[in-house]
């Protein structure tokens, strides 16, 4: 799953791991009514992840950049 594939119908998109077994996903959108887009993106995800992963999706009003000003797709919450 490209994340350019995957956030075609958002603005802004973020995956942040919380447990090895919970995926929260940010997206930011001006129209949350897109089914079929959240359909697409949670499908991709899952056929990645597989079925003992939960996907926990969040609408956002904006997603902001790092400290560094980069924009990170992906973040593990998960303690090393």
């Amino acid at each position: 799953l490209r994340l350019t594939e995957a956030n075609r119908g958002f603005s802004e998109l973020k995956i942040i791991q919380k447990r090895l077994d919970l995926l929260e996903i940010l997206l930011a959108s001006r129209d949350q009514n897109r089914d079929a887009d959240i359909q697409a993106l949670l499908d991709g995800l899952r056929s990645r992840v597989g079925a003992g992963v939960t996907l926990s999706v969040r609408f956002v009003p904006a997603i902001p950049s790092e400290k560094s000003g980069k924009v990170r797709y992906f973040v593990s919450e998960i303690e090393k």
